[in-house]
């Protein structure tokens, strides 16, 4: 599965360098929320849980971003840097795709 991440930080530790990422989709779902939803959400106990479910997990993401460590050859050959977009591409040994 291939996934897509922004750059939001590096640091180097020696040979190596540590890339911290935020994941970033695609196709951006919409935030806005006009007036009448909010009134309707309020209504709703259950959406309003979820919504603050999402905002709470946003904040933990935030908060401890995603990192992968890479050798110092590598990102001088890449020169990785804030607001790069990467792909990263995840899979386990045991399965092989076709």
């Amino acid at each position: 599965m291939k996934q897509r991440y922004i750059v939001r930080g590096t640091s180097r530790f020696g040979d190596k360098v540590r890339l911290f990422l935020s994941f970033d989709d695609v196709v951006k779902k919409s935030s806005k929320i006009n007036m009448f939803e909010m009134i309707g959400m309020a209504r709703d106990m259950e959406a309003m849980e979820k919504m603050q479910d999402e905002m709470q997990q946003k904040a933990i993401m935030m908060q401890q971003p995603d990192c992968v460590t890479i050798s110092y050859d590598e990102w001088q050959k890449y020169k990785y840097k804030i607001d790069d977009i990467i792909w990263i591409d995840v899979t386990s040994e045991d399965r092989v795709e076709e």
